[in-house]
């Protein structure tokens, strides 16, 4: 039995750890971040990360979600919405849960980062 209770409770604190989420310093930790990233030689996967945190700083979409684990793949040439096409991107995406809604299931933030130039082409949410 204690055991068990052992064990739960490591299984607990790492799931938590885990949630406590890619979004849990403050704004201006983020901002740091990005006062480092250099886009004289196009923007790296870590780079995309910082630079799509702070744009969910700056739409407040971090004040109405909890962002957790990043995840960035490599886009190619893609499109908008709309079916322009859109430079090679890296298309970073964000786990999300409501801060304040009482909404079952996880979110997704979305932010697709020009990788030569940083510009952020499209940011968005959705259902997962």
């Amino acid at each position: 039995m204690e055991h068990h209770r052992i064990t739960l409770i490591i299984f607990s604190c790492m799931f938590l750890m885990g949630m406590g989420g890619t979004m849990a310093k403050s704004s201006d930790y983020y901002r740091a971040q990005l006062q480092q990233v250099n886009l004289t030689d196009g923007v790296s996967k870590e780079e995309a990360i910082i630079i799509a945190q702070n744009n969910l700083i700056d739409d407040g979409t971090d004040k109405s979600c909890v962002l957790s684990r990043s995840s960035v793949k490599d886009t190619g040439f893609t499109v908008d919405g709309a079916g322009h096409p859109l430079a090679p991107c890296w298309e970073v995406r964000f786990n999300a849960t409501w801060k304040v809604r009482l909404e079952s299931g996880l979110k997704w933030c979305e932010v697709l980062v020009d990788k030569k130039t940083g510009q952020i082409k499209v940011s968005g949410w959705g259902p997962s």
